[in-house]
């Protein structure tokens, strides 16, 4: 895992294909703005736990 510190509007790449932007932070909360191609699944962790099982990844 890495940990990143970024501020307002800052911007993180992933894979040359992932933009993840700090849109604002308000107390203990980061809103945050992902850019992904299509076929890139984006989810919160508790509603990904929900899905069915086609979404799990390919191993364990």
């Amino acid at each position: 895992m890495i940990v990143l510190t970024q501020k307002v509007g800052e911007t993180i790449i992933l894979d040359d294909r992932i933009e993840i932007t700090v849109m604002d932070i308000q107390d203990n909360h980061a809103k945050i703005g992902i850019y992904a191609p299509e076929e890139v699944k984006v989810d919160r962790e508790e509603n990904y736990e929900s899905l069915p099982d086609y979404y799990a990844p390919p191993y364990g």
